[in-house]
């Protein structure tokens, strides 16, 4: 049978990847042999994907919630290719992580002003003492609901929030 994969889920937008250690390993090149930098769960276009910290996602484990999909074919190292090897913290650090463009279930993401307390993953709900605004949902942000915050709250009170 063949494989389907027509139509969008929703708004295509870029999100940095937590793909496992990285370890440099020699690859062979038109040009010799040069290290390369290997990663240990990398991530291939048509992978599912969950968030795993502000606009940073992780291939989808088993208890997570599917955030979208992998819709690019390789992912750009944002801050330079690694040249030595890092475990997955010390990625993070250095800010050596691929961009990918997620096509992801939200059907708009917006900046949205947030009173309370808000980190990246919890779900928002319209404030009902303040117009316009949002706060985390029942049970400090656990309460699904169809808007999740993707970043966590700034000093100017604002998150990145994705509509469902």
């Amino acid at each position: 049978m063949s494989e389907y994969n027509m139509g969008k889920l929703g708004v295509v937008a870029p999100f940095k990847a937590k793909e496992g250690a990285i370890a440099m390993k020699n690859g062979a090149t038109a040009h010799g042999t040069v290290k390369v930098p290997t990663l240990a769960s990398e991530l291939n276009q048509g992978d599912w994907v969950q968030l795993d910290g502000e606009m940073i996602v992780k291939p989808l484990t088993t208890s997570g919630v599917p955030l979208g999909i992998v819709y690019n074919e390789e992912g750009k190292w944002t801050d330079g290719e690694p040249t030595t090897d890092y475990n997955q913290t010390q990625a993070v650090s250095a800010g050596k992580l691929r961009e990918w463009n997620i096509e992801t279930i939200f059907k708009k993401i917006l900046t949205v002003t947030v009173s309370g307390s808000v980190s990246a993953g919890m779900y928002l709900a319209p404030d009902d003492t303040t117009a316009g605004e949002f706060e985390a949902t029942e049970s400090s942000g656990t309460t699904a609901s169809n808007i999740i915050a993707l970043t966590a709250k700034d000093s100017d009170d604002k998150v990145v929030a994705g509509f469902i």
